[in-house]
C-alpha cells in the first residue's frame, strides 16, 4: 500500500505547475506555506517513515 500511496502521489505533484506550487495554505504551526514546501516536508516526512521501517525489518 505505501508503494500505491507513493506513486500516485508521485503522479499527481508530475501534473502540478508552477502557479499550483506557488498557491499558499496555512500550516497550523508553521503559518502561511506553499505548497511546494508542503510537498517537501510529506516527502522528508515519509523518508523517516521509511528509513525506520528499514531499521526494524533489516534492509
Amino acid at each position: 500500500q505505501f508503494k500505491t500511496t507513493r506513486a500516485e502521489m508521485t503522479a499527481w505533484v508530475a501534473c502540478l505547475s508552477e502557479s499550483d506550487l506557488q498557491k499558499q495554505g496555512r500550516h497550523p504551526f508553521l503559518g502561511p506555506t506553499t505548497l511546494a514546501e508542503m510537498i517537501k516536508m510529506v516527502y522528508r516526512h515519509n523518508q523517516i517513515h521509511y528509513r525506520d521501517l528499514r531499521k526494524v525489518l533489516g534492509d
